[in-house]
């Protein structure tokens, strides 16, 4: 199966992770970084698990709870604080970005969306869709390539897709609600502020933080 940048191939219940665009040179240097930030005893198995797919497919197939967006906020975390050691960050994320693993753990996985951090900045150099409903908000209003933004600007694209999840899994009670009307449901929950902190309009002030 293909999920994010990775390839993953599956014998018994041991998952083999490759990198599916092999020739690529923005790939092949941060390939072996994204397999690191994953913290598995071997640097291309991740042993035992019972199951692997993407965020998209977990949630039509799963209830989304605030216990999943808490496991998600948590491993993800452990992940980008990974990525910020090696000076490096994420332009945006989308839900095929991210695989879940024994319905728990959650990783992102896409090399094209790695970019190097420089002056607190990243500088995008791959094209992207506009009609991304994950997008952050400066990358709609964008219209230069290549083009510069804060480091912390994926942590929106974190927060929207969070408020995805959990309105997906209450589609009865959230169908025709916006993303604020699911945050201001989760008001008197702690998660509430951490995607608070998410979706600032402003990039440069954007914070990510776990309870």
């Amino acid at each position: 199966m293909n999920i994010g940048s990775l390839v993953i191939k599956k014998e018994d219940n041991v998952y083999h992770f490759c990198n599916d665009k092999g020739n690529d040179i923005h790939n092949n240097s941060l390939f072996p970084i994204l397999l690191q930030s994953f913290q598995l005893e071997h640097d291309s198995i991740l042993y035992c698990a019972n199951s692997i797919q993407t965020l998209d497919t977990f949630i039509e197939s799963n209830s989304f709870t605030i216990t999943n967006a808490s496991f998600l906020l948590s491993t993800l975390y452990e992940q980008f604080a990974f990525f910020f050691e090696n000076n490096i960050s994420i332009s945006f994320i989308d839900l095929t970005d991210i695989i879940v693993v024994d319905n728990n753990l959650f990783f992102f996985c896409n090399c094209d969306k790695l970019y190097f951090i420089k002056d607190n900045k990243i500088t995008i150099t791959h094209f992207y869709d506009l009609d991304n409903p994950f997008l952050p908000p400066e990358f709609i209003t964008n219209d230069i390539m290549p083009f510069s933004t804060n480091y912390k600007s994926f942590f929106y694209s974190l927060g929207i897709i969070i408020l995805h999840c959990l309105k997906q899994g209450h589609s009865f009670r959230f169908s025709k609600f916006s993303h604020t009307d699911v945050l201001d449901y989760y008001k008197h929950h702690l998660i509430h502020f951490s995607l608070l902190e998410c979706i600032n309009q402003d990039p440069d002030k954007r914070k990510l933080f776990i309870f």
